[in-house]
């Protein structure tokens, strides 16, 4: 099912970030919005069958089942990169030895996946973070 409640009430602009992070959001009537799920595998990620409710920020999926709030949706972290196809992500619970044996393993021969996941990550990788972090702290300094 869905997440629980988040305790803090989605931005009032939640369809406009959620298209910000997921340019395939579609409104999909009432208080909703559909997306490309990020947490499913990849060929049923295309069929936008995650569901955001605009008012209460609550998302659920109908293929993966994995909750995610607005903020984890809207945050620009690894979801991104995860629904660009240039990572794959995991609950801690499941990041087992046979996760590892069953898909980290077999990723690392594939040399054709692997080049397309690095191709992927150019387009949503922030490859000046820590020069951004290094200003950030050195002006908190002054």
């Amino acid at each position: 099912g869905s997440p629980a409640p988040s305790r803090v009430s989605p931005a009032p602009d939640l369809l406009e970030a959620l298209r910000r992070h997921h340019p395939d959001c579609r409104r999909s009537g009432g208080d909703f919005a559909s997306i490309s799920c990020p947490t499913c595998q990849p060929k049923n990620r295309r069929k936008r069958k995650r569901y955001v409710n605009l008012r209460s920020g609550r998302s659920g999926c109908f293929i993966c089942d994995v909750p995610l709030t607005w903020q984890q949706l809207t945050s620009g972290q690894a979801l991104p990169a995860v629904a660009a196809a240039a990572a794959i992500l995991v609950k801690d619970a499941d990041f087992t030895p046979q996760f590892v044996a069953n898909t980290v393993v077999p990723l690392l021969s594939d040399s054709k996946r692997l080049a397309a996941m690095s191709t992927a990550a150019e387009k949503v990788a922030i490859s000046d973070g820590a020069e951004r972090l290094y200003r950030l702290v050195a002006g908190l300094k002054r």
